[in-house]
């Protein structure tokens, strides 16, 4: 018995020191003879001039082969390489651990051990849901203005294409030859990435896809604003498995898009709970930007790299359990979309909240989707393609300006939709000029518990108040209708000030304090 006890402690014992947890290894630099070389495209060099951008970037440069062979040579396997990150992600056990700590090169070693949600929740939306979508935004004065994304080339990092072949809707862009390169991270060997179904997730980016560019020439329906972009596909979700590797797949994506001179990218992947190891699972409070790996990427490609990534803010906006947007939605850079109602344009219950630990706004923008945020991130990224087709000088940074001074709240901005819902003409109108007033914005001092307005011809019927503890962060939002010709909007005790938004106008009320 005693011996049978001892075999068994020996047994936990030597399974406690061999079993593995994943890591990201990050190096301290990059010792190499190729500093001078280039290592991107031609496309993406004569962008990187064009906007002011250093041309050939440390980041750009190939992790060093001398510390990857250093690591196999412990019985590492690398997993995933990330140049922007300088970092590798392996599985170590106790004793690889022990020997990375030592090695002069490495700068840290980051546990995996605290996923990837798909930002949606009808598995399959109908077209008229994209519709009302382009409807709420006025999308046929793009129409007007020949703008279609014509000659801008746009990235989707998503789940999977299965079944874009077939779609009718997208049947244009193949037959012209505008699908330019799909790469499979998570199955490199993949030879069919637009037929076969591993889950009932695998065509979530097609779906996707058909909201950018979308287009139906007999019927005459146009589903996305950018029918005539050409684009880059990258599938990076595995959708049986729910694991961190997902993200890493994404850095990997991100980075391959810029080397081709990619400047617009669309992702409707979000990061948070949900992992089949809980022990991956994130945290609300890393949602800030900086923690992530897959954020600490979207942000360098925002800052570094001059791309605009616009990412869906995520689907627990009433997840008790979290609540927030996810990740990369939190990287200082990105455009994070939110979802709103389609009546009332009020945030729409799952729809992600910015975190008020931030010192920056998120969501940025937001637009109608009854089925996930995944649906309205691609209206966002086909109306920024709108804004490159006319003017192709404007850089990410100053797109992005456009994008949310276009909102129907700015310039009071919240935690729960942003900037609010863009308009199309005023998206045209700052294209031309940024300086553009549109005088839409009334700002109140009341010195009462009330404030009461008067309804006039264009009023709505419905009329959405957030309430607020400061200049940004929501207590709640309140959704008034009208009685008769007048309502009364009575001051919360947790609030500092209210945004009345009446559609074409808003009224930022300063209550007493």
């Amino acid at each position: 018995m005693n011996k049978y006890i001892f075999n068994i402690i020996i047994l936990f014992y030597s399974h406690a020191l061999f079993a593995q947890s994943k890591y990201w290894i990050e190096f301290k630099d990059k010792k190499t003879n190729h500093s001078e070389q280039t290592y991107i495209s031609t496309i993406a060099l004569e962008n990187r001039k064009q906007f002011g951008l250093q041309e050939n970037q440390h980041t750009d440069i190939p992790i060093n082969p001398l510390y990857i062979q250093q690591l196999k040579s412990f019985g590492i396997n690398v997993l995933h390489q990330s140049k922007w990150l300088n970092a590798v992600s392996v599985y170590l056990d106790s004793l690889q651990l022990c020997k990375v700590r030592e090695l002069k090169f490495v700068h840290s070693i980051t546990p995996v051990n605290r996923n990837v949600q798909i930002t949606s929740y009808s598995s399959k939306p109908e077209l008229v849901e994209y519709i009302r979508a382009l409807q709420q935004i006025g999308a046929t004065t793009f129409e007007d203005e020949g703008l279609t994304g014509k000659d801008i080339k746009i990235g989707i990092i998503d789940v999977g294409f299965s079944g874009a072949k077939l779609s009718p809707n997208l049947k244009h862009i193949f037959k012209e030859k505008r699908m330019l390169g799909i790469r499979d991270f998570v199955d490199p060997e993949n030879k069919h990435p637009f037929g076969g179904k591993r889950s009932l997730s695998d065509g979530h980016g097609t779906r996707v896809w058909r909201n950018i560019a979308g287009s139906n020439d007999q019927k005459q329906e146009q589903y996305g604003l950018a029918k005539d972009a050409s684009f880059y596909l990258a599938r990076t979700d595995h959708t049986r498995y729910e694991f961190r590797g997902e993200e890493d797949y994404w850095i990997e994506a991100i980075e391959w898009m810029d080397s081709l001179g990619v400047r617009l990218v669309n992702t409707s992947l979000g990061y948070s709970l949900g992992f089949d190891d809980p022990g991956e699972n994130y945290s609300p409070e890393d949602m800030d930007g900086k923690t992530s790996k897959i954020s600490i990427a979207a942000r360098i490609a925002a800052e570094e790299k001059g791309m605009l990534i616009i990412v869906s803010a995520g689907n627990d906006g009433d997840n008790p359990n979290w609540w927030v947007i996810s990740a990369p939605a939190d990287a200082k850079g990105v455009v994070s979309v939110g979802a709103t109602s389609s009546r009332n344009w009020s945030k729409i219950g799952y729809s992600g909240t910015g975190p008020e630990f931030l010192n920056y706004l998120k969501p940025n923008i937001s637009c109608y989707s009854s089925t996930g945020t995944s649906f309205s991130a691609p209206i966002i990224t086909g109306l920024a393609a709108c804004i490159m087709q006319k003017d192709p000088l404007l850089s990410n940074f100053e797109i992005k300006e456009i994008i949310e001074r276009s909102g129907h709240l700015y310039p009071y901005g919240n935690n729960y939709i942003g900037y609010g819902v863009p308009s199309a003409e005023r998206v045209i109108a700052l294209t031309e000029n940024l300086d553009s007033n549109f005088n839409r914005t009334t700002e109140v001092h009341v010195q009462k518990d009330f404030f009461k307005i008067e309804r006039i011809e264009s009023s709505p019927e419905q009329v959405v108040i957030y309430h607020k503890k400061n200049d940004q962060h929501v207590s709640f939002q309140e959704i008034i209708t009208f009685d008769d010709m007048e309502i009364t909007i009575n001051k919360p005790k947790s609030a500092v000030r209210s945004t009345v938004d009446l559609k074409d106008q808003v009224i930022e009320i300063f209550w007493k304090h």
